[in-house]
């Protein structure tokens, strides 16, 4: 599961955030998040996630953290509208100078089946 993260100021550089999620039979085997750009494309490719830039043919680029610590506070990652995810993100350094370190929380109710 991913749950990508669009913040505001980020939106001329082209970057966003990715908190992903690897899941098997109900438990959470990994978690990691990824600091994403988008080499050589424009303003209609921010907004989109890097497996969708991925299968557009958009160039991007992926950052792994250098640390950071994600808390899990909500995981249903199965597709409908009752699903409940939350999670917070503290002190995420991607050795991006331009972004910084990074903390982020989200609360998303839904999740929609990958197309």
């Amino acid at each position: 599961m991913v749950v990508a993260i669009y913040p505001a100021a980020w939106r001329k550089s082209l970057k966003h955030l990715e908190v992903r999620y690897l899941v098997s039979a109900g438990f959470i085997e990994g978690v990691w998040a990824e600091l994403v750009q988008v080499q050589g494309g424009g303003p209609r490719d921010w907004g989109q996630d890097a497996f969708t830039l991925g299968r557009r043919g958009v160039n991007f680029s992926e950052e792994y953290a250098g640390r950071g610590k994600i808390l899990v506070y909500a995981l249903n990652p199965r597709p409908g509208r009752a699903s409940l995810n939350a999670a917070r993100g503290l002190d995420f350094d991607f050795g991006d100078p331009d972004v910084g370190r990074v903390d982020f929380s989200y609360r998303a109710a839904g999740v929609s089946a990958q197309r």
